[in-house]
């Protein structure tokens, strides 16, 4: 029962972090609460866009072999290469 406080505290804490997000300085501190609470999974990815103004979100990091991963580890080689691609104005 503990537990269950100590998650709906963090949870509140992010939602109120999330409201004053466009500060520039909340910005990497929010991720990093993000990536906390989705590998805890105290936060799911569904809450997560719900709260968040963007339509398409990937939280990617680069894993001890340099490979593009998700807060849960899976590979998203793939969708970096495609970003890298569209973001120097390609799309093959």
């Amino acid at each position: 029962q503990e537990e269950c406080k100590k998650e709906s505290g963090l949870l509140k804490l992010y939602r109120n972090i999330k409201q004053h997000s466009e500060i520039p300085s909340l910005n990497l501190q929010l991720k990093k609460l993000e990536r906390f609470l989705l590998s805890n999974e105290i936060l799911n990815i569904e809450q997560l866009k719900s709260l968040s103004k963007v339509i398409c979100n990937f939280d990617m990091s680069q894993n001890n072999h340099g490979d593009f991963v998700s807060y849960k580890g899976d590979c998203l080689k793939s969708i970096a290469n495609k970003y890298s691609l569209a973001k120097h104005g390609s799309y093959i």
